[in-house]
């Protein structure tokens, strides 16, 4: 991750390349992060997809599942 300055990012915003993410300092804090729109769609998805994965995994820890011959007949 790249680190720059809002100083910079005010100069350079036009031109900025987000093939990496920057992280934005002011005063040496941190204050915001910038990535490009296909970096924060993948990082999003992969989040629905993990809490999908857990509500499954609480699903079968509960007993909430199907067998197969249930579910095809629930379909029929």
């Amino acid at each position: 991750m790249k680190v720059k300055t809002v100083g910079y990012l005010k100069k350079n915003a036009a031109k900025l390349d987000l093939a990496e993410p920057i992280l934005v300092m002011r005063n040496g804090i941190p204050v915001c992060a910038i990535e490009s729109y296909d970096a924060w769609q993948e990082r999003d998805n992969s989040i629905v997809l993990l809490k999908l994965l857990t509500l499954s995994e609480q699903d079968k820890t509960e007993g909430k599942v199907f067998s197969k011959k249930q579910l095809l007949a629930g379909l029929l």
